[in-house]
């Protein structure tokens, strides 16, 4: 028997994964997957101990992550909304990616994260194009080995959790969200 955690997780990769092969966007689901419903049934989140209840409308619905995007000027903000988006990783995880972290492929690109449960090889499509974006005017883009994320307090430092966590209130703000 699984957790009702690691079944809504299941779910949710399963037709996030259809999605992809579908080649669907951020705000549809092929047929095939569209009927399952995902939603955990506990709905709550652990913080410092304490069960906060999840409200459905404190979830970001796909067309208002691409006003996010939309919104976010600058190539880099935008690459890293879709690719928190897409990925689904835990922030510190999608900041400390390098520019190696990204393997564009035909048909199928990956990103690779690496937290607390190890590294993770993920398929990616939508956020592709942003990255893509972004490594065209990233300023070390020929260093494999430099943050994918630069931060404008030096060419090799990675922006902050405090640096995204601005940048995503901005784009809320101007995104009228």
């Amino acid at each position: 028997r699984y957790a009702n955690a690691t079944i809504h997780l299941y779910k949710a990769r399963l037709k996030f994964f259809f999605a992809w092969l579908f080649e669907c966007d951020y705000r549809e689901y092929p047929p095939c997957v569209k009927w399952i419903r995902v939603n955990n049934p506990g709905s709550r989140i652990k913080s410092g101990g304490a069960k906060l209840p999840l409200d459905p409308e404190d979830i970001l619905t796909p067309a208002e992550v691409l006003k996010l995007i939309d919104a976010s000027q600058h190539p880099r903000n935008q690459a890293l909304i879709a690719t928190l988006y897409e990925s689904g990783g835990r922030s510190q995880e999608v900041l400390a990616m390098k520019i190696k972290s990204v393997r564009i492929g035909q048909p199928i690109s990956h990103i690779t994260l690496k937290g607390e449960t190890g590294k993770r090889n993920l398929p990616v499509k939508n956020c592709i194009s942003y990255i893509l974006a972004w490594l065209n005017v990233h300023p070390l883009r020929k260093d494999r080995e430099a943050p994918l994320w630069l931060s404008r307090q030096g060419p090799s430092n990675s922006i902050t959790y405090h640096v995204l966590r601005r940048l995503l209130i901005d784009a809320k703000k101007k995104a009228g969200i």
